[in-house]
């Protein structure tokens, strides 16, 4: 149990891999900052609230605005924490 596997990356090329993926979470990041500036440059409707209560169909600002959302909170954050978590972990 104490060998190290031969799986296992050791120096130089466990610090590529890290820095391979703190590059991929920073252009994630370039793109969440992307999102977050489309977002903010569409209009919001007076009827929104009315919209996301489903009362009325929503209009495409309404949906794009949605979709930024749902993509920077539950898909865009996720993924940039996991990969900083696996580029930072101390497993052998």
């Amino acid at each position: 149990m104490g060998e190290e596997s031969s799986n296992s990356l050791q120096g130089e090329e466990r610090e590529a891999v890290q820095r391979q993926l703190e590059e991929i979470v920073s252009e994630f990041e370039a793109l969440g900052g992307r999102l977050r500036t489309l977002h903010s440059s569409l209009p919001v409707s007076p009827r929104e609230d009315i919209m996301l209560l489903g009362e009325e169909d929503p209009d495409f600002p309404c949906v794009v605005r949605g979709a930024i959302e749902c993509a920077l909170d539950d898909h865009l954050r996720i993924v940039t924490e996991t990969l900083l978590t696996a580029a930072r972990s101390e497993a052998k």
